[in-house]
């Protein structure tokens, strides 16, 4: 069985090119605006959605997606979904961090360190940034 084989046109190639520099324009243009009135995380969301169009652009005419196999759409599929389970689960975290001790939160809300239940021997992070020494055995290699 043969390949299907698809040769794309110089013409393609320079629409992807320009496509391609004017999401590069508009990246730039985009990261002089200040759209955080809009909502909170509007500059990120926007620098995204171009980034996503232009992988998308290199992907399907660069990489030929555009002509391949359903085999190759499955693939390329999963992937974009592993993609975005990844996103989610980093955003989740950075999102919750204020939660765990001596970190602050990124959406500026405050929590109550939980120093409570720190081991014999463990160290915790005062306000001036200084680390303190929880019980006698603290700093030292002996352990019984």
């Amino acid at each position: 069985m043969q390949a299907h084989k698809h040769v794309s046109s110089v013409g393609t190639y320079i629409v992807v090119w320009f496509v391609l520099m004017v999401l590069l324009l508009a990246t730039v243009l985009a990261a002089d605006i200040d759209l955080e009135h809009v909502f909170t995380g509007a500059n990120i969301s926007l620098a995204m959605l171009i980034a996503t169009v232009k992988a998308l652009v290199v992907l399907l005419w660069f990489m030929h997606v555009k002509d391949a196999s359903k085999l190759t759409w499955v693939f390329v599929g999963a992937s974009f979904l592993w993609l975005g389970i990844l996103i989610i689960g980093t955003g989740h975290e950075y999102l919750t961090r204020g939660w765990m001790p001596g970190w602050e939160s990124p959406i500026g809300e405050s929590y109550t360190p939980a120093h409570l239940g720190l081991e014999d021997g463990e160290k915790r992070i005062n306000e001036v940034g200084e680390a303190q020494n929880l019980g006698p055995r603290s700093g030292t290699a002996e352990h019984h």
